[in-house]
């Protein structure tokens, strides 16, 4: 059935509470979201919204919930900075209004200012995900020259031990405060951004983070526990229906927020409609959690890629959630047991043809 273009009044109220005050900081931005939206509502046009873009898997720290793990290939050489602007220049052309650059560890690339500083940063909210243990005053003086708006620091308990251990690496607490400060010392806007699971929910972990948020004074990002990378085989970690009720309501706090929550029309998982992830070999995924390769981009345009995905598969449309997360049989079907430990995401063609 096809979505309504027609946007409810909540959605509405979503936006303009969550998202309108990214407008004052890119004024060029405005221009490409009105036509953004004249393509979705007048002529029915899908609108890419955003690329979680993975620079590198290389890391600097071990993380327990690691959902890359899997897909690092040693033997095959990563992106350059010229395909790598090449590809955000695609991605650009087809209504991305945010790419993220993530890892791994993004910091590693030492031509990440480079990348940054051609990503048209004016007009486009470039982001940067990092662990913050490389994020120092240096770094960060020359990624704000580059034209970083925003850094995304991962942060997994309020309780410095248990976070340095879910990371596998001392100092990582102590690092990510440190890289809030020097973020906003440098007018790059900080975030946090934590994986929910079923323990932190239900023992205050995740409450006592989204309080940290507050007291910061910084935007925190809720992402739910998947089934893949590292926890391929850690069903327990997954939110319970009534777990999920609580997640939901707390993404409507003022300082909190989840992926699905800031898409054009109707809220839900963006994966393949609004938001494309893409590896460091040029693998085209419709998200990081979902180990599904439509195409490469060394070989065929974005575009071509793109097309394909929304064609053919199961993301066609907003889904209500993660399905990756809370979906058992959407899991049995595309993501069973061994499918996840893989160098390589497994190409569309090999998998049964979908029928929803």
């Amino acid at each position: 059935m096809k979505e309504s273009a027609i946007m409810p009044f909540t959605d509405i109220k979503r936006l303009a509470g969550k998202h309108i005050r990214y407008m004052y900081k890119w004024p060029l931005l405005l221009p490409r979201v009105a036509a953004n939206y004249a393509e979705l509502l007048l002529l029915k046009r899908p609108r890419l919204r955003a690329v979680e873009f993975a620079v590198t898997y290389r890391c600097n720290a071990a993380c327990k919930h690691c959902s890359a793990v899997g897909l690092e290939d040693k033997s095959r050489k990563e992106l350059g900075a010229g395909e790598i602007i090449r590809i955000a220049a695609e991605a650009r052309k087809l209504g991305a209004l945010n790419i993220n650059y993530t890892g791994g560890e993004a910091l590693l690339r030492d031509d990440l200012e480079e990348i940054i500083a051609a990503s048209r940063p004016e007009s486009t909210v470039v982001s940067v995900a990092t662990n913050g243990k490389l994020f120092t005053a240096k770094r960060a003086e020359g990624l704000a020259r580059a034209g970083l708006k925003i850094v995304s620091i991962s942060l997994d308990s309020r309780v410095p031990s248990e976070h340095d251990d879910f990371r596998g690496t001392r100092g990582m607490f102590r690092a990510a405060l440190q890289a809030v400060e020097i973020a906003k010392g440098f007018g790059i806007e900080p975030f946090l951004c934590t994986t929910v699971t079923s323990k932190s929910i239900n023992n205050g972990g995740t409450r006592a983070l989204i309080d940290l948020a507050d007291r910061l004074d910084v935007t925190i990002t809720l992402q739910t526990a998947c089934p893949v990378g590292n926890w391929a085989e850690e069903n327990e970690q997954l939110l319970a229906p009534r777990d999920r009720g609580i997640f939901y309501k707390l993404t409507r706090l003022p300082h909190v927020r989840w992926e699905g929550i800031s898409n054009y029309l109707k809220e839900g998982c963006p994966a393949a409609v609004e938001k494309l992830a893409i590896t460091p070999y040029g693998e085209v995924m419709p998200c990081v959690f979902f180990h599904v390769s439509y195409g490469n981009l060394r070989e065929e345009s974005l575009q071509s890629i793109w097309t394909r995905m929304l064609q053919k598969g199961p993301f066609y449309k907003i889904r209500k959630g993660c399905p990756v997360a809370e979906d058992p049989d959407f899991r049995e079907k595309w993501l069973p047991p061994g499918r996840d430990s893989i160098h390589k995401p497994v190409p569309i063609d090999e998998l049964e043809a979908f029928d929803d």
